[in-house]
């Protein structure tokens, strides 16, 4: 029944399989057309993708014969990268900072893998590392790394791996724009070769079940699409074979029926075999079979044919055999797909995808790669300058990061200018705290914005000189601060005021009488009114007993006195001297014990109440208590000044009589003020101090008032002022003789007084 529906089947798709076989015959180039074309578009003759150039997705390589393993199914990359594996190689992305995992689903043997750069002078900006789990953890190194060139922007990476891996892990390390990745799984060095197999299955027809249905390139599982092998009815071991050029092989992909009957190919043996010697071997566990079986061999066998064998049944299918695998080492595959051997250039380490040397990372002489780059070049066989911010020209030769940047820059390639706030080598100072908003140039660390208030430009770092404030110190400290000293800053009065009472703000001045720091000095006596100018302390309304405004440092003269001197001492005082500030007498003369001092009456004027006229020929009109002149004028002579000098040599004289009689009564008027002087001075003892010198100005006064009102208590009789007064105006509208006849009259009402 098995064998009718397999006949079936097959004669109901032999239209279908002649119309797929004409069709596809343009997949297909080479010499025999045993190359599958895996163009974007259509191939020519030799395999060349025509159109845009691309190859299918899932491929790529020297005539896009390489499979990729990041597109098998299951593969996943990091979400972040999809734009790796769209293969367009214009769309990058800047992997700095990040780490792309590519995860497989099955382990498969490292090779090679393809990397298009946007710069290739960043290719050292990331790592590649392995892992042989599904596990982000690093476990494999890439040993013995080599770097082939493709062209300007794409370069191979090519590492020794002891074991197969599942994990591919690349981390970015500095700035490097990836475009796209690909991870070399071989190229199917079994495709279209010879095959041979112990029997095949005629039943169904012939060619149907032929062991080159197992390098046709088509993968259907399903058997009636005649793409699949079938080993004979009465074949008890059956087997079935592959011969291909010599090739390191690294995975083997069968493709078991589908539909049913799957478990007859469990438990296979598959061996390879290189000059008739078994290199390889492999049993399959299984026991039930599976529909599609990967064999990886992590040593990399180099193999000539490929045997499979069944264990447990009469029969042996092959859907399709891939052997994906590489040209031995010391050999290349050229143009048209043939290994050949490695040039002179390198002999055994050329590029197994065109045959190119190696290049060097960071080492001037390919292949040997045993001179590092001078001093200013790195990368690819020392083909690139150092950046230009390196300081002294120096990078690391692989990578070309600098060790150290110029003042002002910072990173890796130190193309990147100082943050705000940092300068210098690496940027590694911070800008100066008194720079304005801490922003300086990223070279010298001169701050941008200038100063904050306190500090000159272009450092900061001086603080204002004295006397200047505020930002770039542009503004001078207020006079009303002491020694004008101010806070850099606020401009506050650091050390107080200058003739102003309220620091730090120093705006209320002094009082009248204070001055200089805060207002801690009084104006100095000499002052008048005891007011000085609140800053130099100087008298601004003059001096009080001193005759120099402002510093009033001397003294009024003798006979001056007051605001700046301007005052005359009293003429009662002795010698015209008195004090200089209150202008009372340093010594008054005493007109009640001395006849010689003028009356202790204002000028011109005796008595007790001052109100009898003194001569008017006495000199500046003074004269004592009893009228007697102190002086006379021109002319005349006499007590009273009466005589004279002209009446004298005419003859004019007084009568014998009368001149006794005022001599007489003379007398008894001076024995009378003896009397009075003496009563007095024993009064007077508990009215005066005992040294004149001792004297304030309220005792004087004291004094004065005292002398006065017993001057008064002794002329009870005297007229009062007033009536004087009255009397002194109608006296001046008289000639001169009745002024002449007055005197007399004083004389006479003198005596009497006194006498009285």
């Amino acid at each position: 029944m098995a064998l009718y529906d397999e006949r079936t089947i097959c004669v109901c798709l032999v239209c279908v399989l002649c119309i797929h076989m004409i069709a596809s015959q343009d997949d297909w180039f080479g010499p025999n057309q045993e190359f599958k074309c895996h163009c974007e578009s259509n191939c020519s003759s030799d395999g060349t993708c025509q159109g845009n150039g691309s190859c299918a997705r899932g491929w790529f390589g020297l005539k896009c014969q390489h499979q990729d393993l990041i597109l098998l199914d299951n593969t996943t990359i990091s979400t972040n990268a999809s734009i790796l594996t769209d293969q367009d190689d214009k769309s990058c992305m800047d992997i700095s900072g990040q780490t792309i995992v590519v995860t497989f689903n099955v382990s498969y043997v490292f090779t090679w893998m393809r990397v298009a750069l946007q710069d290739m002078a960043f290719l050292s900006g990331f790592t590649v590392q392995f892992s042989k789990t599904a596990s982000m953890t690093p476990e494999i190194e890439c040993a013995n790394q080599k770097y082939f060139l493709v062209d300007n922007s794409t370069l191979d990476i090519e590492c020794d791996l002891p074991d197969a891996i599942r994990t591919i892990i690349i981390t970015g390390t500095r700035q490097t724009s990836l475009c796209s990745l690909y991870v070399n799984g071989g190229r199917n060095v079994a495709l279209k070769q010879t095959t041979w197999q112990t029997s095949t299955y005629t039943e169904l027809g012939l060619g149907v079940g032929d062991a080159s249905k197992a390098v046709d390139g088509n993968t259907n599982s399903i058997f009636s699409g005649n793409s699949c092998t079938h080993t004979g009815i009465t074949d008890s071991k059956p087997m079935w074979t592959v011969n291909f050029p010599l090739s390191e092989i690294t995975r083997y992909v069968i493709y078991n029926r589908g539909e049913f009957l799957m478990d007859r190919l469990a438990k296979f043996v598959l061996t390879g075999e290189n000059s008739g010697l078994q290199r390889f071997y492999y049993t399959d566990p299984s026991d039930l079979g599976l529909p599609v079986y990967i064999v990886i061999d992590a040593a990399k066998h180099s193999l000539t044919q490929v045997t499979i064998n069944s264990r447990l049944t009469v029969f042996l299918t092959l859907c399709e055999v891939e052997i994906y695998g590489e040209c031995p080492a010391g050999t290349y595959t050229t143009s048209d797909l043939q290994c050949t051997n490695c040039p002179t250039a390198c002999p055994n380490t050329c590029h197994s995808d065109g045959g190119s040397c190696s290049v060097c990372l960071g080492y001037s002489n390919p292949p040997a790669c045993t001179l590092v780059c001078s001093t200013g070049r790195f990368g690819i066989n020392c083909a690139q300058t150092c950046p230009s911010n390196c300081f002294g020209n120096i990078c690391d030769p692989e990578t070309g990061q600098c060790s150290k940047c110029k003042p002002g820059f910072y990173g890796g390639s130190c193309d990147k200018v100082c943050v705000e706030s940092f300068w210098g080598q690496n940027c590694s100072q911070n800008c100066n705290s008194n720079c304005q908003a801490r922003l300086c140039h990223n070279i010298n660390g001169e701050c941008i914005g200038g100063c904050v208030a306190g500090f000159v430009s272009p450092g900061c770092t001086q603080a204002c000189p004295a006397g200047q404030w505020g930002v770039n110190c542009t503004n001078s400290c207020s006079v009303n601060c002491y020694v004008q000293s101010c806070d850099k800053t606020t401009g506050t009065c650091d050390k107080g005021c200058h003739g102003f009472s309220d620091p730090p703000s120093c705006k209320t001045e002094c009082g009248q009488s204070n001055w200089g720091p805060n207002c801690q000095f009084n104006c100095r006596n000499n002052c008048f009114n005891l007011s000085c100018d609140s800053q130099t302390g100087k008298c601004d309304s003059g001096c009080d007993g001193f005759m120099d405004p402002p510093d009033c440092t001397v003294e009024c003269k003798t006979g001056k006195w007051g605001r700046n001197c301007v005052n005359q001492c009293n003429f009662q005082c002795k010698d015209q001297s008195c004090d200089r500030v209150t202008g009372l007498c340093d010594y008054t003369c005493d007109s009640l014990t001395n006849l010689s001092c003028p009356a202790d009456c204002p000028k011109g004027y005796h008595g007790s109440n001052c109100t009898l006229d003194c001569s008017s020929t006495c000199k500046d009109l003074l004269c004592n208590r009893l009228g007697y002149c102190i002086a006379c004028v021109s002319d005349y002579t006499g007590r009273y000044c009466e005589k004279g000098l002209a009446s004298e040599a005419s003859g004019l004289t007084f009568s014998s009589g009368v001149g006794i009689g005022v001599a007489v009564g003379a007398l008894v008027i001076i024995l009378v003020d003896v009397i009075i002087v003496i009563i007095c001075r024993t009064r007077l003892t508990t009215l005066r101090p005992k040294s004149n010198d001792d004297l304030k100005p309220a005792t004087r006064l004291q004094s004065y008032d005292g002398l006065k009102q017993i001057n008064e208590y002794n002329h009870t009789y005297e007229p009062s002022r007033s009536t004087f007064e009255e009397k002194g105006k109608s006296h001046k509208k008289q000639d001169g003789d009745g002024n002449k006849k007055e005197q007399y009259e004083n004389t006479s009402n003198t005596v009497y007084e006194t006498i009285g």
